[in-house]
């Protein structure tokens, strides 16, 4: 018998969002969304919730479901990392066609502690204090540590279902983030894509940096159809792609 890990409920399910191993071991801890139906059509469904499923690592159980912030609207789990002494959790403002990255934080890394969130002069405990990082995020992205700094890699949704991975760099994991460019552009969307079909597109790329290598960056993303009958036709399009982007070596 197969079931999720955390199983849809009445009127929904769950989302992944990001997640981490606790620094003692004892304890898998993965961000996920709740979705909620309010209609019968295909795209009747909406974010409803925050919640953290905690999880034994060796047998994958589900121990323990907890409530998270949710009061803003913003949909925590798009990223987590570790810096310094805290966890920041990255999450998204989702408007549709524009979307915001927003930053919190716990001390430690036990998500069920209290959050602390950006204001973009520093950190409040007040959720609704957050503010609005940048624009043109996906529901997923990445910020990494690089050389001397960090990299935000991410779908670039300030363009209508762009194939374009883009890349920002900043001083500081809260930002400002500044552009540098097209790091690759997927080749499968579009009616010119290499599925040559018009319903195809790619969203929520964003790095893995515990397999980047000294020349390199792998970056995944998600390929799928806005008519769900492709993805009985042809199984190759809701897959993930890996691949990887060149890194210049640092000068000496």
């Amino acid at each position: 018998e197969q079931t999720g890990l955390l199983p849809p409920h009445d009127n929904g399910w769950y989302w992944l969002g990001a997640g981490h191993m606790t620094d003692d071991g004892s304890s898998l801890d993965q961000v996920f969304l709740r979705f909620e139906r309010f209609g019968p059509g295909q795209w009747d469904w909406a974010w409803e919730a925050n919640v953290l499923g905690r999880f034994d690592p060796e047998s994958l159980k589900l121990r323990a479901v907890v409530p998270l912030p949710s009061a803003s609207g913003v949909n925590w789990g798009s990223w987590l990392s570790r810096d310094g002494g805290h966890t920041l959790i990255y999450g998204v403002e989702d408007l549709g066609l524009v979307k915001y990255m927003h930053i919190a934080r716990v001390a430690g890394d036990d998500l069920t502690a209290s959050w602390e969130y950006w204001t973009g002069i520093g950190w409040a405990g007040v959720e609704t204090d957050s503010v609005r990082v940048m624009p043109g995020v996906a529901n997923e992205y990445s910020v990494a540590p690089l050389r001397d700094g960090y990299l935000l890699v991410t779908q670039d949704t300030n363009e209508l279902f762009s194939a374009r991975v883009v890349g920002y760099v900043s001083c500081s994991p809260t930002g400002p983030f500044t552009p540098i460019g097209t790091l690759y552009t997927a080749p499968e969307p579009g009616p010119f894509g290499s599925y040559g079909n018009p319903n195809i597109f790619t969203y929520n790329a964003h790095e893995h940096p515990e397999l980047r290598t000294a020349d390199g960056l792998l970056v995944t993303y998600n390929v799928n159809s806005f008519d769900y009958t492709d993805l009985y036709d042809d199984v190759t399009i809701y897959r993930p792609r890996f691949i990887r982007i060149g890194l210049t070596p640092a000068a000496p």
